[in-house]
């Protein structure tokens, strides 16, 4: 038995030498001039700034501890010294708990009544710990399942601030994580969802796990707000000016009016009312004969379409500027928004925030892959986009169950994301870098709907995810010359080569529900797979060099769809 009191710093040979031969070691590290962190976001769980700077392995038969400058002395909680930030600033610290009984036990047998030591010839003035406020991030790959797991406890205990954010990696068991906060709580909570699909994923496992929660979108909501219009419209923009301009639609609709994008620059609007506006020459025809057209929300149609509420995008504009959503939310004890980073735009925060409840905020700002639809629609018009308020900062966690050790250090050098596995060791993904699939029954994933097309006629036998829509919106693309996006383009090069037809046609016969892929091959495009996981995977080439952050965002989530094996197609030189 040993009771070793160590002031100055000592590598880990030392360290692992001098436990050599010894049945049992209590070791008592001097930081009494280090600065000590109670954490708020972990119970009982300390942080001290580190000298040491090396790994001292503990144990059943050996513990390490600290004696720190409040006076007390805590236990290891990690082997190694751990690299952080927090509140911008970075850190070397060695996390810390509560001694054990065991510990405990060695130092009354060892000190009797005198541990521990407050003051002898020059001690330190003791000070009471000071707390970190704010969620910390780890940089080093230490400390990430500890922390992990203490984010985790954190969000079991029911909120005591309006706001908290969570930010969770691929594979993070977020809707379990969900599922187990609520049932947790006991309280009534509702949880918001992206769209009508992940609604109905998640009050399926809700109504699973015997709980009453609701589960909601925001467009719902909106719209029993507004007393359940009867008509809700999606209108094409040719359906639109028939609407409104039914005697010169025509006309409007034509190469001289204003038409075409009228349908998306009016939703536009609705989802950034805040922000500048200026239409071009050829949107101002959109107007009345002799008056320009200037997109405010008193001008006609978008007065007649926000006064009926005709559209989802005008229920949303309607709620926004009405709090339209207190009393539904408030009915809560608790908000949860699922998939937040597709929910955090400038308005839905303020449709979000109405509440005077908690809400907690779930996602992955890495997958947020949805910013398109604020692409403004018309590259003549002068149209703003709101800044978005910026989130307190975000609980991370680390872990994930559907990626392996060797994927997690892949992903993490290619998109600097930090994670950490649960996956056994032996438990291992293989990760190709060849332009053939390795497995039959593999999902291609692309980011445009060109290679899609490209993928399904190079292998005969694969699926088309959602094909049927595929051809829908190629067919309608290829007689709208003014669409500028890359399916369009596609759509008009098929229609001039002859081959629309032929190509629409087989993107019919082989279409299947994203729902109905398993056990095949099958191709879809990143957008339709975010929060979806297969076996096989394979990443398009067209996927490899992302230009900006949402490229980049979008390329990681198809990096990260697979379980079992990943082929990166990257074509020979």
């Amino acid at each position: 038995m040993m009771v070793e009191l160590q002031h100055s710093p000592m590598t880990w040979e030392e360290y692992a030498d001098r436990n050599a031969g010894v049945t049992f070691a209590t070791w008592i590290f001097d930081a009494t001039e280090e600065d000590v962190m109670k954490y708020q976001y972990a119970e009982g769980i300390w942080f001290c700034s580190d000298r040491f700077h090396e790994t001292y392995n503990s144990d059943a038969d050996c513990r390490v501890l600290f004696h720190c400058n409040d006076g007390n002395i805590y236990q290891t909680a990690s082997d190694d010294v751990v690299d952080i930030e927090t509140n911008g600033e970075r850190k070397y610290v060695r996390m810390l708990k509560t001694i054990d009984a065991e510990a405990r036990r060695m130092l009354d047998k060892f000190f009797g009544r005198t541990w521990p030591l407050k003051q002898w010839d020059g001690a330190p003035t003791f000070r009471q710990a000071a707390t970190i406020d704010t969620p910390v991030r780890v940089l080093s790959e230490a400390g990430r399942p500890e922390i992990d797991r203490w984010h985790r406890n954190f969000m079991y205990r029911f909120p005591s601030v309006p706001r908290i954010v969570v930010s969770a990696p691929p594979g993070a068991g977020k809707t379990t994580e969900i599922i187990e906060m609520m049932r947790r709580w006991h309280k009534r909570a509702l949880v918001i969802t992206f769209n009508k699909g992940t609604q109905e994923t998640m009050q399926q496992r809700i109504q699973q796990a015997g709980l009453t929660a609701d589960a909601r979108t925001l467009d719902s909501l909106c719209y029993d707000a507004c007393s359940r219009p009867e008509l809700m419209q999606k209108w094409s923009d040719w359906e639109l000016c028939n609407q409104f301009w039914p005697k010169s639609a025509k006309f409007k609709f034509g190469k001289s009016g204003g038409g075409r994008r009228s349908s998306n620059i009016i939703d536009f609007r609705f989802r950034h009312p805040r922000a500048h506006a200026s239409i071009c020459k050829q949107h101002r025809r959109l107007a009345l004969k002799g008056s320009d057209w200037d997109g405010e929300f008193t001008s006609y149609p978008v007065q007649k379409i926000v006064q009926s509420c005709m559209t989802h995008a005008a229920c949303r504009y309607v709620c926004d500027q009405r709090c339209s959503l207190r009393a539904k939310l408030d009915a809560y004890d608790v908000i949860l928004v699922d998939e937040m980073q597709d929910l955090i735009s400038a308005q839905e925060q303020r449709l979000l925030f109405q509440t005077s409840k908690p809400v907690v905020l779930v996602g992955d700002p890495m997958q947020a892959i949805n910013n398109f639809r604020d692409d403004p629609p018309c590259t003549s018009c002068h149209l703003e986009q709101e800044n978005a308020p910026a989130l307190s900062n975000a609980i991370e966690w680390y872990g994930t169950w559907r990626l392996d050790s060797f994927t997690v250090r892949f992903v993490e050098e290619r998109f600097e994301r930090r994670m950490y596995s649960y996956r056994a060791v032996d438990d291992t993904s293989e990760v190709y870098w060849k332009d053939e699939l390795v497995h039959a029954k593999t999902l291609v994933i692309c980011r445009y709907n060109k290679n899609v097309v490209g993928v399904a006629m190079r292998y005969p036998d694969m699926r088309v995810v959602r094909g049927d829509t595929l051809a829908q919106q190629l067919a309608i693309a290829a007689k709208d010359d003014s669409m500028v996006t890359p399916m369009a383009k596609y759509a008009q090069e098929l229609a001039r080569s002859g081959e629309l037809e032929t190509v629409c046609q087989m993107l019919r016969e082989r279409s299947v529900r994203l729902a109905d892929v398993n056990d095949m091959a099958a191709v879809t495009t990143v957008h339709q797979v975010k929060g979806f996981e297969y076996d096989h995977c394979a990443v398009h080439s067209d996927l490899l060099a992302p230009k900006n952050r949402d490229e980049r965002n979008i390329s990681f989530v198809a990096f990260t769809r697979h379980r079992k094996s990943l082929v990166v197609m990257a074509k020979s030189d």
